[in-house]
């Protein structure tokens, strides 16, 4: 069986995306909570663990997992403690930003789905961040100067500094994505941020969570209420239009952190 843990159901799916799922069998879904932007993270860890317990156990199949960060993150890491193969599409992707209504702005997505990737923890042995300066660190593909409203810009600077360093998605397997994660924290670690927040493509999201957490690191996700409408194109393609308000920011932490 393939579980669907996400906003999009089997049904709305692109034929490519579809028939990868149903080679490991039946695909079940389970809809994704509705995890209220402005919600602690106390809260959000009692929601992650009532939906660990929704995830059939004695199924071995994968379990897909996308939506919002520090949700993913907890379950995903639940779930991977457990032993479980736990996956996101991925897809060529093209995105566009325009400035919305009243603050809003609105982000225009069109995805291509090419195959399912693993989510992995980052298996490096890792030190503390020895140097902790008053910036934050915007891990994302969206700059602060350019793309984020007024609010989202004065919350980050309560810790310090915007800094924007891209993160791009990781690529292939095994070492060369390993190496790329590594370079990554590597720039972290000589900027040493005060808080440093992660976007983008859920596995490299994931891996690079996992590694900056158990380094110490304040992991900072961003919280917008969001109104998203998505179609599936006639060459199979989904387009996805949303309008988001930025709420704030919240700590990334794993069941039990």
């Amino acid at each position: 069986m393939f579980i669907n843990l996400s906003n999009h159901p089997s049904s709305g799916w692109p034929q490519k995306e579809l028939e990868a799922a149903s080679a490991f069998g039946r695909v079940m879904d389970i809809p994704f909570p509705a995890v209220a932007a402005g919600g602690t993270e106390e809260e959000v860890l009692r929601l992650a663990a009532g939906y660990l317990k929704k995830i059939p156990a004695e199924d071995s199949g994968p379990v897909m997992v996308t939506g919002e960060y520090s949700f993913v993150y907890a379950l995903v890491d639940a779930l991977v403690e457990k032993g479980r193969r736990v996956v996101c599409p991925q897809a060529d992707v093209r995105v566009s930003s325009t400035p919305g209504l009243n603050g809003a702005s609105e982000r225009k997505l069109v995805f291509d789905f090419r195959r399912f990737v693993d989510y992995e923890r980052y298996p490096g042995v890792l030190e503390p961040v020895k140097v902790r300066r008053p910036i934050f660190l915007n891990c994302s593909t969206h700059y602060a100067s350019s793309t984020w409203d007024e609010r989202a810009r004065e919350m980050a600077g309560h810790y310090g500094e915007i800094v924007d360093l891209p993160v791009m998605p990781l690529s292939g397997s095994g070492q060369d994505r390993l190496n790329q994660a590594d370079r990554y924290l590597e720039a972290i670690d000589r900027i040493g941020p005060s808080a440093v927040l992660l976007d983008g493509e859920f596995c490299t999201f994931y891996m690079l969570a996992n590694a900056l957490y158990r380094k110490g690191c304040t992991v900072l996700v961003k919280c917008s209420s969001r109104d998203t409408v998505e179609r599936q194109e006639r060459d199979g393609t989904v387009t996805k239009i949303t309008q988001y308000r930025f709420v704030r920011y919240r700590r990334v932490r794993p069941l039990g952190g």
